[in-house]
């Protein structure tokens, strides 16, 4: 069931609103009784983490690796991606940068009386939300589970979420196109020439590719609105934990949280080893910190589909409670 929160804005940087609403689900046990695991969605995702319509069923419910008869699990909407228009809808796109949707998401587990986590799990966008949220509330979790993201969107996530978006600003009868150019970057060559069976026959090979990708464009506005999609694209190219060069040092120094730093081998929109590169700062800064590199053709998309990998990887923070 979604539940919706409002927060009074006061205090929040650049915000000109008097209150912000966000929608959010709570999965497992009611607040209070047992964990709470806090689990960002990613670019297209939404807080529907278990249960009929859940993205991420394999790892979050009954039995799973995250298991919801020993946790709540709670996840927000980010604000602006529409998936509850009605209640939380902004007028206008791009209204906030994912910093400040750390903020909300920090004010409202306050209004929440959840005053420490056990863990803050994220894929792709939802994990670069993991790390604003650490840099903002250093000790707000026990743990912090990053998989195939970044402390910072590089130059190359900037330029192509610049591309998308100037796209669908052109006009928005271009979103299907977009989100067929997005598959290329979820996924890679490798994955192309195994899913198509180039090495069988590249002409019939280049027309499943075609179509696959013309599905994808047509299914995408059936999820959500190009709007909604200009704003979670805001989202991915706003990453950046280390926009306050001092607050982040701060985070590192008085920091007690565990981290998880998961990619893939074959991850072109954030490089594994770009993640070996985060837990070197870690380390070097006496944060305890652990990387996993999954062996995968699946490009970035692997965090949606190697659910069985995924799932060896982080049992053992899990499996304890």
């Amino acid at each position: 069931m979604t539940r919706i929160i409002e927060i009074e804005s006061s205090g929040i940087s650049s915000i000109n609103l008097s209150s912000v609403k966000l929608s959010y689900q709570i999965f497992g046990k009611p607040l209070g009784e047992t964990p709470v695991v806090l689990i960002n969605h990613a670019l297209t995702g939404n807080s529907s983490v278990s249960g009929e319509k859940g993205w991420w069923n394999d790892i979050v419910g009954e039995k799973k690796v995250i298991d919801t008869r020993n946790y709540t699990v709670l996840a927000f909407d980010l604000n602006g991606n529409q998936y509850n228009p009605e209640d939380t809808s902004l007028n206008g796109d791009q209204v906030f940068d994912l910093h400040q949707i750390a903020t909300l998401q920090l004010k409202a587990l306050s209004l929440l009386r959840i005053n420490r986590l056990y863990a803050i799990v994220g894929g792709s966008l939802g994990g670069g939300l993991a790390w604003e949220i650490w840099v903002q509330s250093p000790n707000i979790s026990e743990h912090i589970v990053s998989i195939a993201s970044h402390w910072q969107s590089s130059s190359w996530v900037q330029a192509s979420c610049q591309i998308q978006k100037e796209a669908i600003q052109i006009s928005s009868s271009n979103f299907d196109l977009v989100r067929k150019f997005s598959m290329f970057l979820y996924r890679n060559p490798i994955n192309f020439a195994s899913k198509f069976q180039d090495d069988y026959d590249a002409v019939e090979a280049g027309k499943k590719a075609v179509s696959w990708l013309n599905y994808h464009g047509e299914a995408i506005s059936k999820r959500m609105t190009s709007s909604a999609y200009l704003n979670v694209l805001h989202f991915l190219s706003s990453i950046n934990a280390k926009r306050d060069p001092k607050a982040f040092e701060l985070a590192l120094k008085s920091t007690n949280t565990k981290f998880c730093l998961v990619g893939f081998n074959s991850d072109i929109l954030f490089p594994i080893a770009d993640i070996h590169k985060c837990k070197d700062v870690l380390t070097n800064s006496g944060v305890e910190v652990r990387t996993h590199e999954i062996d995968s053709d699946f490009g970035h998309d692997a965090f949606l589909i190697e659910h069985e990998k995924l799932s060896k990887v982080i049992q053992p923070i899990f499996n304890k409670k």
